[in-house]
């Protein structure tokens, strides 16, 4: 009975243990991609911008084979550039994409809507009829595909800077807070 009793506690400790470490592990990735998101904001104010003007038919060959050379070279770069908002972890990537998202426009008039209309709908009509059809699977992919070719690209407009800014504002507040528990939680563990 006595060995039984000890050898439950000890799954007990390593559970616990366990449990700790997983999450003091997602907390420091959470702090992590606060720090990247906030320095790639600061390193590239303006996103990424998408693939240079293409060219007309008018342009000569010579033009159309600089502009390769220069879009070649612009892919170059920013694939050496850890910060470069394509270069981020998928994450990342996703904060800047909700970023690039929310500071553009909609223009309610011509019809375009946003893609979260079309998820709630879908998650409606999911809940309410407990089945996935073709065509949520279709937006599905298509916001997949569009994901792949995210522009990640931001203007100088009031809304862009406002939503650069609040941004900016969360990660570095978040990234104060996860700090704060991680060392709060590293003096306890030392305690202990």
């Amino acid at each position: 009975p006595a060995a039984t009793t000890a050898k439950v506690m000890n799954q007990s400790a390593i559970t616990a243990a366990l449990s700790t470490l997983e999450r003091l592990r997602s907390l420091q990735s959470e702090k992590e991609a606060c720090t990247l998101f906030a320095s790639s904001l600061l390193s590239h104010p303006l996103g990424a911008t998408g693939a240079s003007s293409s060219t007309s038919a008018g342009d000569s060959t010579d033009n159309a084979a600089a502009d390769a050379a220069a879009e070649a070279q612009k892919n170059k770069l920013e694939a050496q550039d850890p910060l470069h908002p394509r270069s981020l972890p998928g994450g990342v990537r996703d904060a800047w994409a909700s970023l690039t998202k929310s500071s553009r426009a909609l223009n309610i008039l011509a019809g375009e809507v946003d893609d979260m209309d079309i998820d709630q709908n879908d998650a409606l009509l999911a809940n309410n009829t407990g089945t996935i059809t073709a065509s949520m699977i279709e937006n599905e992919l298509a916001k997949e595909k569009r994901h792949e070719n995210e522009q990640y690209s931001l203007n100088n407009g009031q809304l862009s800077i406002a939503c650069r800014t609040v941004a900016l504002k969360v990660a570095l507040e978040r990234q104060g807070e996860l700090t704060e528990i991680l060392d709060k939680d590293a003096k306890t563990t030392v305690q202990i």
